[in-house]
């Protein structure tokens, strides 16, 4: 890859970022228990696709279908939306008990999404592509437990 098409990869990527930090920064308060629960569903919703995401990733790179770096800045970037879907969420603040107790629920699986994330995008950089599909296994599971709660929370 020559240097501009790195720069040009590099100025989408600090785009990306940027709307992705000002869309979390933009969280409106949640007044009623039923905005609250609205919230809480899409942010389970965009955990959701940032782990679909690298899960797709780490199968390509488990597969030696694609590059290390190519592998990398995906799941890189899963896991800064997975960063700002946790940092959205957690700004917003319950507004009764029952939506204290819809809170306890998903921030521990937002957090362990970032957490887990950041383990496969770490074997990416170390060009261990073949650990990717192992570390992914957990990834699914959580998808799956996030994907449920999106749908039961959902309006």
């Amino acid at each position: 890859m020559t240097l501009r098409p790195r720069r040009r990869l590099l100025w989408r990527g600090s785009i990306l970022v940027a709307v992705v930090a000002l869309g979390a920064a933009c969280v409106a308060p949640a007044r009623t228990a039923a905005a609250y629960e609205g919230k809480a569903a899409d942010s389970a919703s965009s955990a959701v696709s940032a782990l679909r995401t690298a899960i797709l990733a780490a199968g390509l790179g488990g597969a030696d279908r694609s590059f290390p770096p190519t592998v990398s800045v995906l799941l890189s970037e899963a896991e800064e939306d997975a960063d700002a879907t946790e940092a959205a969420f957690s700004s917003i603040q319950p507004p009764d008990p029952v939506s204290d107790q819809i809170r306890a629920e998903l921030e521990p699986m937002l957090i362990k999404a970032s957490k887990r994330l950041a383990l496969l995008r770490i074997a990416a950089r170390r060009a261990d592509l073949g650990a990717l599909p192992r570390l992914a296994q957990p990834i699914e599971r959580l998808a799956g437990k996030l994907e449920r709660f999106a749908q039961e929370h959902a309006a």
